[in-house]
């Protein structure tokens, strides 16, 4: 989601900034338990959010050089939390992201190839999604989406290089074994 927020404000060159509130899920969990019944989230929940929460890595997105954390702990009282968060987000706003560079065209994309693309994607993620919910730990959690999403991306990339889209069924139903094998490993 941060990545297309950060598309969306260099399309329409916009300043950016990511704000992360980092807490750990101990004291999510012992928050959360002092709120009424009605307004209390299920820990499957806030287990399931943990696990899939991938913090702001500016030495791995250029897009998120601006993220400013501010550890729960470390904010001013409830009352003045908004100051805090507001002199932090005006520190770290600076200039908008420059424009992207634009790529060389490949040639006009078909709708049957821009729909097989999207399809392929969405099945794929479907299927990395499937297989790390088997996953028990949340390392090997990590471990397998890690490694599914980087061969998500060489199979997305070899298909879009075929604008045919020829082989893209074969190609799919081996990644979705290979998600199979990961989540029994």
């Amino acid at each position: 989601m941060r990545r297309e927020c950060a598309q969306l404000a260099r399309q329409l060159e916009a300043a950016f900034a990511v704000i992360y509130l980092p807490c750990n899920l101990e004291d999510t969990s012992a928050r959360n338990a002092l709120r009424s019944e009605a307004e209390r989230v299920p820990q499957e929940v806030l287990n399931r959010m943990a696990a899939r929460l991938e913090p702001p890595d500016p030495s791995k997105h250029a897009w998120e050089r601006s993220t400013v954390t501010l550890p729960i702990e470390e904010l001013p009282s409830p009352s003045n939390v908004w100051t805090g968060v507001w002199e932090a987000i005006l520190r770290a706003w600076g200039p908008p992201l420059p424009r992207a560079v634009p790529t060389e065209p490949r040639g006009p994309a078909t709708a049957a190839s821009a729909t097989a693309a999207h399809e392929a994607d969405l099945r794929s993620r479907r299927a990395i999604a499937a297989a790390v919910a088997f996953v028990t730990t949340r390392e090997g959690k990590a471990a397998a989406a890690g490694r599914l999403n980087a061969a998500r991306r060489k199979l997305l990339a070899r298909l879009q290089k075929d604008e045919e889209w020829r082989d893209s069924a074969a190609e799919l139903a081996d990644f979705e074994q290979l998600c199979k094998d990961v989540a029994t490993e």
